[in-house]
């Protein structure tokens, strides 16, 4: 299973303050995607049997033996057997500092050759992730490799490992390069397994990309778990969290303030009855829309161990195979609609022009092999689906998630793994989504199912109260936090929610009826020092809020949100007015006896 999500967290802010300005510019996207025409210019390509993982056991069950336990993220690489010394020969074979051995994924190597002695094979991708974070790490994409074979009792470790390097049958350094490409920072472990006279060896490999710290794998009394880290990645503007709950619940970590990229820190609440759960970590560079996946954390509840048995995610009904694209689509909406039900979320409806443009490109986006620029190509296809270009309605907010299932053409399988983890749960699973489209791969030569799928909300309401006293609320929320007095919030400005309706109906510009509303203040409230600020947006929730509202002293505020489509906009964004009355004497023009309990006053 491949995951992409999407966190366009983008943000165009205006100030003035005085007087109105009499340019009123044109607005301008804030979320950019490629058009219609450069997403046509891609050319559609099949899925290549080799993006399934078809050589793989796909895993029921498997039962962690008592001896073996969880290495955790802080454990050294303590083990002085002839094969550590075969890996440190291996890692001395790369350019120095780019290989680390770890501890947990040498805990996962054992596994692995323990897998490979009884099957002959190396299990599923859902194992191999579930097994490498319970023995401690974050990697998001271990690359197993694993051997066994008949050897004698008599034979000594030493005298194996030493035929091997004569042989050169055991290239580990080959290996290297498997998850992320020549010059990646590598994670290595390495492990062999004796039963009889029969030899299993298990290697993992995987990007180096976060480092746990510490005590980040277990909830307190209160259900909460801080997972705290570095990311070892360049150019990271932004770090989050998101937490499985029950059996198809999802929340955002709660992100400490003080943590800045590379260091990421939050608090994730696990759902009451929750044994343990999973954490995805999952970052933006800057400059980017799409974010990934960058790590995978199994944390569990106080008191609680880990899991002695993965069991492949199964849950959502009966199996459901499907034998065509057409068929797979419709199935696979209508289990995820049954399965929203029982979340008591909303339906979603299916468009069927965004699907076929998902259908058309997305073999660019499943293939794994992508590298340079063709994952260039591949990351340009998956943000220009999620544009939906095709979709009926003002887009609000989208998600995109890609998935395979292989040796599978049941439905049902694909939709169990992917509400496995946390960013498959935040994009099928949304509240606020309302339309989907589904882009299917189903490779001609072997049993597989492979889906890009993205979900969209709507701008359905003109009403925006409840998103401009989020605004308010956070304003508020900061002052506190920093030892500064709660803001007053002024309400029913004249002519206000007019020029919002004016703005929302594309009849007037945000920035003229900013100037226009400004003007206004000014002019009735005249000698007091006023300030207005005008944000453009796609989520109210993460605005960069103005220095100039921290002042010491006393803080007025209106607020107003409403939305647009900005000139060649493929989504509609949030058009939100600040406006600041501070150090408020005496002769404020308002009337005290209007206030209401909530803080607010009338103008």
């Amino acid at each position: 299973m491949q995951r992409v999500a999407v966190l366009l967290l983008t943000v165009s802010t205006v100030a003035c303050a005085g007087a109105a300005a009499e340019n009123a510019e044109p607005s301008h996207p804030v979320a950019v995607f490629p058009t219609q025409a450069e997403l046509q210019a891609i050319p559609a390509a099949k899925v290549a049997p080799e993006a399934f993982d078809l050589d793989n056991v796909q895993v029921e069950s498997w039962n962690y033996e008592s001896a073996t336990s969880a290495a955790g993220a802080d454990v050294p690489y303590d083990d002085s057997s002839p094969w550590t010394a075969l890996l440190k020969d291996a890692v001395g074979a790369v350019p120095a500092g780019r290989a680390r051995l770890s501890a947990p994924l040498r805990c996962a190597a054992e596994q692995a050759a323990r897998f490979h002695l009884k099957h002959g094979k190396l299990p599923s991708r859902s194992w191999q992730r579930f097994t490498v974070a319970r023995c401690g790490s974050a990697a998001p994409l271990p690359v197993s490799v694993a051997w066994s074979s008949d050897v004698p009792r008599e034979v000594t470790d030493a005298q194996l490992v030493d035929a091997f390097r004569k042989t050169n049958g055991f290239a580990l350094a080959n290996a290297f390069g498997a998850p992320g490409g020549p010059d990646a920072q590598m994670a290595v472990g390495l492990a062999a397994v004796r039963e009889g006279n029969r030899l299993g060896i298990g290697f993992v490999v995987a990007r180096d990309t976060v480092r746990l710290d510490g005590g980040s794998l277990q909830a307190d009394g209160r259900r909460r778990v801080n997972v705290r880290g570095t990311l070892r990645a360049e150019n990271t503007e932004a770090i989050m969290g998101l937490v499985n709950q029950g059996k198809y619940g999802v929340r955002e970590c709660v992100n400490d303030a003080r943590a800045a990229p590379p260091y990421f820190s939050f608090s994730c609440e696990m759902a009451e009855g929750d044994k343990w759960a999973w954490v995805d970590v999952v970052a933006r560079k800057r400059e980017r829309a799409l974010s990934s996946t960058v790590g995978h954390v199994l944390v569990t509840a106080a008191g609680e161990n880990l899991p002695q048995e993965y069991t492949a995610p199964r849950g959502s009904g009966e199996p459901a195979p499907v034998r065509t694209i057409a068929e797979f689509r419709h199935v696979l909406v209508d289990r995820l609609n049954r399965v929203r039900a029982e979340g008591r979320l909303r339906p979603l409806t299916l468009s069927a022009e965004q699907s076929a443009t998902s259908e058309r490109l997305a073999g660019v986006v499943i293939d794994p092999s992508t590298k340079g620029e063709r994952e260039s190509l591949a990351d340009r296809a998956a943000i220009g689906l999620l544009a939906g270009w095709d979709v009926r309605g003002l887009i609000r907010g989208g998600w995109l998630f890609v998935g395979t299932a292989p040796s599978t053409h049941d439905a049902g399988v694909w939709l169990d793994f992917a509400l496995e983890r946390p960013i498959g749960r935040q994009t099928l699973l949304e509240p606020q989504s309302q339309v989907v489209a589904v882009g299917p791969a189903m490779p001609d030569s072997v049993e597989a199912l492979g889906a890009v799928v993205t979900t969209y909300s709507l701008f359905d309401k003109a009403d925006h109260s409840a998103e401009a006293q989020r605004v308010f609320s956070a304003v508020a929320a900061a002052r506190v936090q920093r030892g500064l007095s709660e803001p007053v919030r002024l309400v029913n400005v004249p002519g206000l929610a007019d020029q919002a309706a004016l703005v929302r109906a594309d009849k007037k510009t945000p920035k003229a009826a900013f100037n226009d509303v400004l003007e206004y203040i000014a002019e009735h409230l005249r000698g007091e020092r006023i300030q207005g600020f005008m944000f453009e947006t796609i989520d109210v929730d993460r605005l960069l809020l103005p220095k100039e509202l921290f002042a010491p002293g006393p803080l007025q505020l209106v607020v107003e949100v409403t939305h647009h489509r900005a000139p060649g906009a493929a989504w509609g964004q949030y058009v939100v007015y600040v406006f600041a009355r501070s150090n408020p004497g005496a002769g404020a023009r308002y009337d005290a006896l209007t206030e209401h309990r909530d803080g607010r006053a009338r103008l």
